[in-house]
This record gives structure tokens, C-alpha cells and sequence, in this order.
């Protein structure tokens, strides 16, 4: 008897579960699950974008589409201070998966209820449609040689006709591997005609162009004036860790609310979950703490420069005293 009892409720249970996450469904809310980035949850469950993830999101899919490979796209957003809802950092898989999701063209999608326009886009069709081609193309391509040596000019060196990335590849030739710049236009066939560079030749111009910089005072006090610029504005990673760091402690409050009413059983997994929590609020607090010393540090750089600029000391003057 008491049985059939249980088993009536758990069904009648799972049957008001699924009409209320159908429901919901309908109405494109959120319906548990890990949130893609760039995305936050209004009060009413509704998906909205988060200003503050989701440039990096579209800078994201730009990069990729115009020739960046999975690892310098997750490098970038690491950087950034982007993080996953679990507060790890992003790994290639992470970039993978952001890359497919059809949410950030307004796609919702619950089981077998599909809206194409229920969720707020952020990535604009044509181009979520070229980095799906690119994606099928380089999963369909046969496995190339790795260059050995490191590409140093990655992501900082663009086509000067069409002004796409230049990325690096190798091939082999009368048994010796070439290494090169290749444009990411001509690479994928868009209509570009700019010739391969010598990886070599291209990298050591760049040297001595640097080299060249570092010993002409005029063009270092110009970067300074450039520096000084930079250094009036905002930290983008700071708000961003900041944010994490409030979500972690609203974590922390629920656990320990949890852990102040629950049985015994129930709190091993309660107090698993607060550990995780405390670990994260630590590196975040930590994070936090190294940008607002760099910021001190930087503003007081920044005294510096102001003060050498008004100065009859050049830049470089200022940066020999001891």
C-alpha cells in the first residue's frame, strides 16, 4: 500500500517537473543548466546579455573567423579575466563548445521546442555561419605538420590588403620544412592575393624595428604620452572579478544556510560544495587584491610620466635614476 502511494506521488511529481520546465520552455526562460557566457539570468528567469562577457564572447568568434587558432582564442580570453560559471578558467573545449552554441544567434532550444528568436543575440548570423565553416573545414582536413619553433608574431601581425591575421604555417620541400606567414583570407579562399612571408625574415624585421624604438628617446616619450592615455582608463578584468567574486559569496551564504538546517547525510555534500566556494572566493580575493596593487603601482607610474613630461628629464632619463 504505502508503495503505491510513493510511486503515485514520485510520478505525479515528475508529471507537474515537466509541465512546469515545458512551461517555461515556451516562454524562452531559463531552464536550469550551465550558462553560456555572456549570458546572465533577469529575476523573472529571463536570459540577458552581460555586459561585461559578452565583448570578449564576440571578440571570440571575430578572432576565429578572421584565423586565430582554439588555443590563441582561449589564451585571449583568459587574459581578459573571462572565466566559466564555475569559476575555472576557459580551456580549448570551453572555446569549442561556445563556438556551436546557436543561443548566441537567438536560438532557444528545450528538448524539442525550438524559438529563433527567444534569447538576445550576440554574435551576429553571418558570422557565426563563417565560423561554422571553418570549423567543418578544419575538422574535415587532414592532421599538418607542427612547426617546432614558436610563431611569434601570432595575433600581432595582420594582411596589409585586406587586414585579416596572418597565421603561421609550415610545409616541406626538398626535405627541409619552409616556415611562413600565411593571410587567413587567402588561406580560406576569400578573394585575398597577398604572398606568403618568411617567418624568419618577417620576425627578425620586427626585432630590430623594436630594438631601433627602444634606443630613439623621442619615440619612447611618445609611447609614454600613449601610456599615460591608457592609464586614465577603466580596468575591464577588474569589475568582472569583482562580480564573480559577489556571485561566490551569495554562494557561500546559501551553503551555510543549507548546512545550518540540513541533516547530517544531506551535509557532506553541502560542506563539499562550501569548500569548492571558499577555494574560489580565496583566488578571486587574491586576484582582486594583485590588480588594485597594480593599479596603485600603475597610477603612481603614471605620477612619474606626468611629472617627466613636465620636466626638463626625458622619459628615459627618468627610467635610468636609480
Amino acid at each position: 500500500m504505502l508503495e503505491s502511494m510513493a510511486e503515485y506521488y514520485s510520478a505525479e511529481l515528475s508529471e507537474k517537473v515537466t509541465r512546469g520546465l515545458t512551461d517555461n520552455a515556451l516562454k524562452c526562460k531559463y531552464n536550469s543548466g550551465t550558462l553560456p557566457i555572456g549570458y546572465m539570468i533577469n529575476n523573472e528567469q529571463y536570459f540577458q546579455i552581460d555586459p561585461l562577457t559578452a565583448p570578449a564572447v564576440l571578440d571570440a568568434f571575430k578572432h576565429y573567423a578572421d584565423g586565430a587558432s582554439m588555443r590563441e582564442i582561449t589564451d585571449e580570453m583568459n587574459l581578459k579575466g573571462i572565466r566559466t560559471k564555475r569559476g575555472g578558467k576557459i580551456s580549448i573545449n570551453s572555446v569549442t563548445r561556445m563556438l556551436h552554441n546557436r543561443k548566441y544567434i537567438c536560438e532557444y532550444r528545450y528538448n524539442d521546442i525550438v524559438h529563433p528568436n527567444g534569447i538576445p543575440a550576440i554574435v551576429p548570423e553571418d558570422l557565426f555561419n563563417r565560423v561554422q565553416e571553418r570549423m567543418a573545414a578544419n575538422k574535415k582536413a587532414p592532421a599538418k605538420h607542427k612547426a617546432e619553433d614558436e610563431y611569434l608574431l601570432t595575433t600581432k601581425l595582420f594582411c596589409g590588403k585586406c587586414q585579416c591575421y596572418m597565421v603561421g604555417e609550415s610545409g616541406t620541400g626538398r626535405n627541409k620544412v619552409h616556415r611562413y606567414y600565411k593571410c587567413a583570407s587567402v588561406k580560406n579562399h576569400n578573394g585575398c592575393d597577398k604572398k606568403t612571408v618568411k617567418k624568419d625574415w618577417i620576425e627578425n624585421l620586427v626585432i630590430k624595428v623594436i630594438k631601433d624604438i627602444i634606443s630613439d628617446d623621442n619615440l619612447i616619450n611618445d609611447l609614454a604620452d600613449t601610456l599615460i592615455e591608457a592609464l586614465g582608463k577603466e580596468s575591464t578584468v577588474l569589475p568582472l572579478l569583482k562580480k564573480q567574486l559577489s556571485d561566490v559569496e551569495k554562494s557561500i551564504d546559501i551553503a551555510l544556510m543549507k548546512l545550518s538546517t540540513s541533516r547530517f547525510l544531506c551535509s557532506k555534500l553541502v560542506v563539499s560544495s562550501l569548500r569548492k566556494r571558499v577555494r574560489q572566493n580565496t583566488i578571486l580575493s587574491l586576484s582582486i587584491g594583485g590588480l588594485t596593487i597594480s593599479s596603485c603601482i600603475m597610477r603612481t607610474l603614471k605620477s612619474l610620466l606626468c611629472c617627466s613630461s613636465s620636466s626638463s628629464l626625458s622619459f628615459v632619463d627618468l627610467m635610468k635614476m636609480p
